[in-house]
């Protein structure tokens, strides 16, 4: 795939988690650099579609905040061109500080997991990448996840068949149905794309599924990593204007205004656990630690 093509696809992506998201970016950043001539132009050119990616995810709190440290890291070479391949190793590094980050959340998901209880029934919405490392290390005991199809964007699909091919059995239906199949759940795990000291950014959809698991009794587990923090307020306007064409494909007859909205705000308190690098929390809990920047 050419480097246009490739950047194409990243801009038109709106089925992958956020986390999958940088991590592509970063890792064609540091192809990028690898094999490109090093000229202003080529790196003002790497400088520019990164800043479009934030700008396209901006709902993302970790594609802002990976990307503002890469592009510090490749602006020195503006500077000192000759530094090439110290620059690509301080990249390399972010990369690999980033996929450490994964695996202390998928050891602190151990406590979502207690062997004395055998297997259980999970439910989980839309596509996250974490979600799905997390499943794939505990997959032995999980009997079965119950999915919705995530529309618009129908990114649920790519994510339960993900789960099918590492031989977990999906229950996969509509998301107007997704809330009611709670019952038959013992846990609803979700990731999210942004978080604050008293509220969170996910993909719309998900305040139903918390609030229907809280009525029913079912515990509830919100996954992230410290990059998604976003310490500015989060009650900002969320983009409701993305294509209407993916909500009726052929265009809307005349008099019918389509709204098509991918994110939403969700309180914390909905939420009873937040497993995240920086260890488990309750909403209590995760809101003294971000007022007091311990992380």
């Amino acid at each position: 795939m050419s480097q246009s093509d490739f950047e194409r696809k990243i801009l038109r992506d709106n089925k992958s988690g956020s986390s999958e998201i940088l991590k592509s970016v970063l890792n064609y950043n540091l192809e990028y650099l690898s094999e490109k001539h090093l000229d202003s132009e080529s790196l003002g050119h790497l400088l520019h579609f990164n800043k479009t990616v934030e700008k396209k995810f901006s709902a993302m709190a970790i594609v802002a905040n990976g990307l503002n440290q890469a592009n510090q890291i490749i602006s020195e070479l503006n500077s000192d061109k000759k530094q090439a391949t110290k620059i690509t190793r301080k990249l390399a590094l972010l990369i690999k500080d980033i996929a450490s980050i994964d695996r202390i959340i998928i050891r602190n998901s151990s406590v979502l997991f207690p062997k004395t209880t055998g297997k259980i029934v999970i439910v989980t919405y839309s596509n996250s990448g974490l979600v799905k490392q997390v499943i794939t290390s505990y997959r032995k005991r999980i009997s079965k996840i119950y999915m919705s199809d995530a529309r618009p964007a129908n990114e649920g699909r790519k994510m339960a068949q993900f789960f099918s091919d590492i031989g977990i059995e999906v229950v996969f239906t509509v998301d107007a149905l997704l809330p009611g199949l709670l019952s038959k759940a013992d846990l609803l795990m979700l990731g999210t794309d942004s978080i604050g000291q008293d509220k969170f950014i996910n993909k719309i959809g998900s305040g139903v599924l918390l609030e229907s698991a809280r009525r029913l009794g079912v515990k509830s587990a919100i996954l992230f990593g410290s990059l998604k923090i976003k310490k500015a307020d989060l009650d900002t306007k969320l983009k409701d204007d993305y294509s209407s064409r993916e909500v009726w494909s052929q265009g809307c007859p005349e008099n019918i205004t389509i709204i098509n909205q991918y994110f939403e705000i969700i309180n914390n308190s909905l939420v009873d656990r937040f497993i995240s690098d920086l260890g488990v929390d309750t909403s209590q809990s995760l809101e003294k630690r971000i007022i007091s920047d311990k992380y």
